[in-house]
């Protein structure tokens, strides 16, 4: 998908629930920067990370 400027946009979506991984999300980065590509990225359930953290810290 290009830009305005028809350069190509490559859209990363993530979310940041128990799955996230930021390996793999430097590796989707390094990937589309080496083809050329502007990044952009969408995290998504980060409303649910303060509550996942806090399930993690309970020990449960």
């Amino acid at each position: 998908m290009p830009d305005d400027r028809g350069e190509p946009v490559v859209v990363i979506v993530q979310s940041c629930d128990v799955d996230f991984n930021l390996k793999r999300l430097e590796r989707y980065l390094v990937m589309v920067r080496e083809g050329r590509a502007e990044p952009y990225l969408l995290l998504t359930k980060i409303d649910l990370e303060a509550v996942l953290k806090l399930y993690y810290l309970s020990g449960l």
